[in-house]
């Protein structure tokens, strides 16, 4: 690569400093490499590729030698992964930085600003008080469009990781959710465990924004991250109108999320508007390496509102749309769950309310908006259930389900599935009917 250098030299005891050079240069990741340009803000996780560099490095008589940087990354690859952020070579980003060099060692960045498209971040950097060659960061500007607004500070941890604070105004979530829900990149974040430091990260922030929802307010915790995963977490945070959320992540990734107003968290996370109020609990397990989230889910209360799949569904499927009724509150609702490429699977679910009840299992294609679910449609819930507590008979009149119940299938499309019902299955006993009832086609895959 074409290198120009420019040098003056000062031999005067009186000169303010001994010499200057200034460079101008492409440096791609092996010279930043050399330079000792290979933390952050310098790493390959957030540059590479070629960097087109204007700098001047001053040897002052008593502070070390200063170098001013200024770049132009428009040919190289930026990115901040935990925002989600990402600058693709051929698009405009820019940086500076002020870098003090002290006995030919990196000691301090005075200051640092990388500007993109949608992205401004600003800080410094301290390695004096540092014994293992990893510097205090402080990030006094974080703005990444209109959704994130925040500080941070980054300690070195004896033996590895560091400890981080971050705090502010907002926060847009919607890529860490993302990340950690995903089942497609297994491999990829078993990889990166092994190379990342491990951060153990303390929050405190006004506004998260999780969906397309309203954003979730005063999220307080701390969130542990080894490689790409959350290993650990305990955090908490109000819904608008003031319900409370709470998850806990181990390190096994047994998972536990609450939520004392479920309608006002599900429509924070972008899900549906249609549940209002209800008290929900979900237990998972988070997969470590990739491969689907498995766990159950219980909902007590709350009030369905303009949902024409479940209306259907306990009318028997025989009601036109406009003539279902508009309002049904649920007693409880409990199925186990799996999650695997934007497919959810149910199995074992069940859900009542007043005098109505159904169970269904099968699958929802997310993506596609497809689904295929079948069970049995329960009136006279309370009667069935009297039933089923029947010892041993129970089991034969109900088959877990109803004496008075009648099998159901309901595929196609998520807003409008088509509805099969079998009303003779409401004269058979519980195992008869489970016998000859039908069931749900195998979920489709990633590659369909």
């Amino acid at each position: 690569a074409a290198v120009k250098l420019q040098a003056d030299l000062k031999f005067t005891p009186s000169a303010r400093y001994r010499s200057r050079f200034r460079l101008q240069a492409t440096l791609g990741d092996k010279a930043r490499a050399a330079m000792g340009l290979e933390t952050f803000p310098f790493s390959k996780e957030i540059v590479s590729g070629p960097v087109s560099v204007d700098m001047t490095a001053t040897e002052t008589r008593r502070r070390g030698t200063v170098i001013k940087v200024a770049a132009d990354l428009t040919k190289a690859r930026m990115a901040l992964p935990l925002l989600g952020w990402q600058s693709p070579p051929g698009e405009y980003a820019a940086g500076d930085a002020q870098v003090r060099v002290v006995d030919g060692q990196l000691r301090r960045v005075d200051s640092f600003r990388l500007t993109g498209s949608r992205l401004s971040l600003a800080g410094k950097a301290d390695w004096s008080g540092s014994r293992d060659r990893r510097p205090i960061v402080r990030i006094s500007e974080l703005r990444h469009g209109a959704g994130t607004d925040l500080t941070a500070v980054a300690t070195p941890v004896a033996g590895g990781g560091y400890q981080m604070s971050i705090a502010g105004q907002r926060l847009d979530g919607r890529s860490l959710i993302k990340n950690m829900t995903s089942t497609d990149q297994g491999e990829a974040k078993a990889k990166a465990k092994s190379k990342r430091d491990a951060l153990e990260v303390d929050l405190q922030i006004a506004a998260v924004q999780m969906g397309n929802g309203p954003p979730l307010q005063t999220l307080r915790g701390r969130v542990s991250v080894a490689g790409d995963e959350v290993s650990k977490a305990s955090l908490s945070a109000n819904t608008v109108g003031g319900g409370q959320v709470g998850a806990k992540i181990s390190p096994n990734g047994a998972t536990i999320l609450t939520a004392s107003d479920a309608g006002a968290l599900l429509e924070a996370l972008g899900v549906t508007e249609r549940l209002q109020r209800g008290g929900l609990r979900i237990e998972a397990k988070l997969p470590r390496g990739g491969g689907a989230i498995e766990g159950k889910l219980e909902l007590r209360g709350g009030e369905l509102t303009e949902a024409p799949f479940l209306m259907r569904l306990l009318s028997g499927g025989t009601i036109d749309p406009p003539k279902v009724a508009q309002h049904w509150g649920i007693d409880r609702l409990d199925s186990q769950f799996a999650i695997d490429h934007g497919v959810l699977m149910l199995e074992d679910g069940q859900v009542s309310g007043g005098e109505l009840g159904a169970t269904f299992r099968g699958w929802i294609d997310v993506k596609r908006e497809k689904l295929d679910i079948a069970g049995a449609i329960v009136p006279a819930y309370s009667v069935n259930r009297v039933l089923r507590a029947i010892p041993l008979l129970g089991d034969v009149l109900t088959g877990g389900e109803g004496l008075f119940a009648a099998n159901y299938r309901a595929t196609g499309p998520l807003d409008q599935p088509d509805f099969s019902v079998n009303p003779l299955t409401a004269l058979a006993p519980g195992l008869l009917r489970k016998l000859f009832g039908s069931s749900p086609s195998q979920p489709p895959q990633p590659s369909q």
